[in-house]
């Protein structure tokens, strides 16, 4: 299916899980990305642009002139550099396809090695009381060594799904970066905003 059958897809299963047409009009504004897998679907939440940007100095109200120019320095490269302005602005995306190529990478090394990885992806009903049949899904990374009373959802250790997931980032990360230059070539720096603030 085409990216286009996918959200319309989405679509239609956000019915199943909200009796509410705003709802529905809004969940599906902000999905950027639908991945079908095994019949279910899981959505990437569409990134959304930036402008402001604010760096703290100190701690406890106490701070030397060092790091308060330190913060100042920042102030002024946020509010001039576009190169920073894009890689603020990339940061989740950047985190989350780090985070899920290393669980991929684990999982091959660890399970060669007879153990698990730490970091696996968990997966379950997207919406609680959505119906028997609604397909949507959500997806997370847990500390599989820090789970004190369980998980929401089920540990899922297909590699299948992560490259799935990786590839649907990446493909987010690519279209983001076309509405990050397209805002800037309107704009420029001119709406971003950026200050420094002692911190208690």
């Amino acid at each position: 299916m085409t990216q286009k059958e996918l959200k319309a897809a989405y679509t239609e299963e956000l019915k199943k899980a909200w009796n509410d047409d705003e709802m529905v009009k809004y969940c599906s504004k902000s999905t950027a990305f639908v991945i079908e897998h095994n019949g279910a679907l899981y959505g990437i939440e569409k990134p959304k642009i930036e402008t402001s940007f604010c760096f703290g100095y100190g701690i406890n109200g106490i701070a030397d002139t060092e790091q308060e120019r330190t913060a100042e320095a920042m102030v002024e490269t946020a509010r001039k550099s576009k190169e920073y302005f894009i890689n603020q602005n990339l940061e989740n995306l950047n985190r989350w396809i780090k985070s899920l190529q290393k669980i991929l990478d684990d999982m091959g090394k660890n399970w060669a090695e007879g153990s698990h990885p730490r970091y696996m992806i968990e997966t379950g009903e997207h919406y609680g009381g959505q119906k028997e049949d609604c397909r949507l899904r959500y997806y997370s990374i847990v500390d599989t060594f820090n789970t004190f009373n369980g998980t929401m959802g089920k540990i899922c250790n297909d590699t299948e799904l992560i490259k799935k997931l990786i590839a649907g980032y990446e493909e987010v990360k690519t279209e983001f970066i076309k509405r990050l230059n397209a805002y800037l070539k309107r704009y420029g720096m001119s709406k971003v905003k950026t200050w420094s603030y002692l911190s208690d």
